[in-house]
């Protein structure tokens, strides 16, 4: 087999002969993000069933989603900057 096709399998599977090849990694600007959708979601949610149905659980749920969401938008400002 030539040698170059084994270079690219090497590469391929995430190791050659020196060693693993380094994977990115996610930075605090992505788990911002990755916190950011969970916690709109989150609130798209609350939001619902308060509209459904308006209880005192509900609203809090609204205030924990949002205070959530203004959490990981600091997170990702914070981390950009």
């Amino acid at each position: 087999m030539p040698s170059h096709h084994l270079q690219n399998r090497a590469a391929s599977t995430g190791t050659d002969r020196t060693g693993p090849i380094p994977r990115a990694m996610i930075t605090s600007q992505g788990y911002g993000l990755i916190a950011e959708l969970i916690a709109a979601a989150l609130l798209l949610i609350t939001l619902s069933g308060f509209a459904v149905q308006r209880s005192q659980s509900w609203l809090a749920g609204v205030a924990i989603a949002f205070v959530a969401l203004i959490a990981a938008v600091t997170i990702v400002i914070q981390s950009s900057t």
